[in-house]
């Protein structure tokens, strides 16, 4: 199987949602091999250039969008960024927001920066490196989306929401984590942390 072979088996293993870009394949092949063989793709129909050097399977539905986060992702390993879901971005992800938003924010530890795709917004804010690295994906989620949520807006509702997030993860590892961060989000965390279950119903809210 030549280069170009292994590419397409590749992307044929990729989910239909997968977005990539070209480094993606450099451990099969170099810059311009990759660059052309991804070129031909979009050209025969058979990938989507969804916007400067990231690319996607082409779908069904063309008119459907591909999924932000997917291409914030994407994103992020062309530049060599870490980044994770912020503000309304995150209590999407978790099902805390309704809201429909234009704007999808991350922070990052690359430059402040923005991306427009189908009418929407990848905005990207610069942190420091210190916040990011070192603490795993749920352990960043989880401190984004307190601080989204805000000490004075966290109730039964949203506690038990959170912490229903956290089943099946090694809860010690994330505390140790998030030992940085500021001491609020620090106690909201070790709560949800506890074995104990937090308990709400629905109905109480009425």
């Amino acid at each position: 199987m030549d280069y170009k072979d292994q590419i397409i088996d590749r992307i044929n293993g990729f989910p239909d949602s997968k977005i990539f870009i070209a480094q993606d394949f450099f451990d099969i092949a170099g810059y311009e091999t990759v660059r052309s063989t991804l070129n031909r793709l979009v050209t025969r129909g058979v990938l989507t250039r969804v916007m400067k050097g990231l690319y996607g399977k082409r779908q069904d539905d063309d008119d459907q969008p591909y999924e932000i986060e997917e291409i914030a992702q994407a994103l992020a390993r062309k530049y060599g960024w870490t980044i994770t879901p912020s503000g309304e971005t995150v209590l999407k992800r978790f099902e805390l927001s309704t809201q429909f938003v234009n704007t999808w924010t991350f922070i990052s530890d690359g430059p402040y920066t923005s991306f427009a795709y189908d009418s929407m917004t990848l905005e990207f804010k610069h942190r420091r490196t210190g916040d990011l690295t070192g603490k795993s994906d749920i352990t960043l989620l989880m401190i984004q989306a307190i601080k989204a949520l805000g000490k004075d807006n966290i109730g039964p509702r949203e506690l038990y929401l959170l912490q229903c997030q956290l089943k099946g993860y090694d809860t010690d590892k994330i505390l140790d984590e998030a030992k940085t961060t500021s001491a609020w989000v620090y106690r909201i965390l070790r709560r949800l942390c506890d074995p104990t279950p937090i308990e709400f119903q629905a109905d109480h809210e009425r």
